[in-house]
């Protein structure tokens, strides 16, 4: 285990050598991986419309939609026919990610490794 800085805060991660190990005998987390996958899409290119990321992931992502609003991870404001998404504070803190949702998704991007223009 780290301890990894993240902001304003400090959070334990396991070392990334030893994440394919672990995997092997941890399965799952506090939110399943296809959840996790639709959030980091939304988290990323909020606000966004939910038709977008249905597009993006599948009609799979009704479900996840209606997870995330259900746990407080996400709002959903209705735009036209489909409903604009956007993280919560609630998401932030959970992640230690900044409330701003500039910097949310510059910390997301850095951690992740990519170039914005990738995203």
């Amino acid at each position: 285990m780290i301890v990894a800085q993240i902001g304003e805060k400090y959070q334990m991660q396991l070392r990334p050598e030893l994440t394919e190990t672990v995997s092997k005998f941890a399965k799952g987390g506090a939110i399943a991986e296809r959840y996790l996958r639709t959030l980091t899409v939304i988290a990323l290119k909020q606000p966004i419309l939910k038709s977008t990321v249905i597009k993006l992931r599948g009609s799979g992502a009704y479900e996840h939609v209606k997870y995330l609003l259900d746990n407080d991870l996400i709002t959903a404001v209705k735009k036209g026919r489909s409903a604009e998404l956007n993280t919560t504070d609630k998401y932030a803190d959970m992640f230690g990610l900044p409330k701003n949702k500039e910097e949310l998704k510059r910390m997301m991007i850095s951690q992740l490794g990519v170039g914005e223009d990738t995203i």
